[in-house]
């Protein structure tokens, strides 16, 4: 044997070192296990294994919130200001400042898009609108018979009105316009369109609306009751006329323009009512 030799000893490795003794033909021989020589590494082998375990899920798990901050979280805020949209809800839509700069854009984008979508609103009805942007609907020239009540209000002797107060009488036209358009939405009405200094409404249409010729008369008490008397002028004066019955409700024009509008002889004894106030 060597002066230090491998073996098994018991299914376990040790290093065996002989050397011979100055008397006889005996030898002296070492064996000590290979762990002896190895357990420090091993347990320094296992302790850095662990720490590179620890280390690899502690980053994964960082990673994992970053992304969340980084992407997820902005994400899911467009996602929210996008149902923003699809409820009408134009005015509560923020730019929301991100590091991204495709979310940051897209965010800009989106919150424009909705200042358009407010100002457009003004021009059409939302009650009109929304069953079409519900129902996925494309609007279509044409329309059904449905029992209506239309209500025309206008200023009488507006023309006078103008060329007494000047450039006073806008505002005064506004703050007809305004609550002539409050009066009719609170009773469940639509504001079909002005016509100079007229309002046209409508009830019972698009949606179903009970009672709705005694709401459209609560309307027109209303305007009536609110209207201010212009300055140096007596008491308000302002024509209303309104009839219930059967008229074509939907959208009447060409296939490049519509309106949302109620024809028909209902419309125009509404209209000669008023003209005869």
């Amino acid at each position: 044997m060597g002066p230090d030799v491998a073996r098994n000893i018991c299914s376990s490795p040790v290093h065996v070192s002989a050397m011979p003794l100055p008397f006889g033909k005996w030898r002296l021989a070492t064996a000590i296990p290979r762990s002896a020589f190895t357990a420090e590494i091993d347990r320094s082998t296992r302790v850095v294994f662990a720490t590179v375990i620890a280390l690899s899920l502690t980053a994964a798990a960082s990673a994992a919130v970053f992304a969340n901050l980084l992407f997820s979280r902005p994400v899911a805020v467009l996602v929210e200001e996008l149902r923003k949209v699809e409820r009408f809800a134009f005015e509560r839509i923020r730019h929301r400042p991100t590091f991204l700069a495709e979310l940051n854009d897209l965010s800009l984008a989106l919150r424009n898009m909705a200042a358009g979508l407010s100002a457009f609103s003004r021009y059409m009805p939302l009650d009109i609108v929304r069953p079409l942007v519900d129902g996925g609907l494309e609007p279509r020239p044409g329309g059904t018979w449905r029992e209506v009540t239309v209500m025309f209000a206008d200023l009488p002797g507006f023309t006078e009105l103008a060329q007494r107060l000047g450039p006073d009488v806008e505002p005064y036209l506004t703050q007809f316009l305004t609550i002539a358009t409050e009066a009719v939405h609170r009773e469940g009405g639509i504001v079909d369109k002005f016509i100079g200094d007229a309002v046209m409404a409508i009830w019972n249409a698009p949606g179903e609306v009970p009672d709705h010729a005694l709401r459209a008369c609560r309307a027109a008490v209303a305007i009536r009751d609110r209207l201010p008397r212009p300055e140096g002028d007596g008491a308000p004066r302002v024509r209303i006329g309104i009839h219930t019955g059967v008229a074509l409700i939907g959208n009447i024009g060409s296939a490049e323009r519509l309106s949302y509008t109620a024809i028909g002889d209902t419309v125009n004894l509404a209209s000669r009512l008023v003209a005869t106030g």
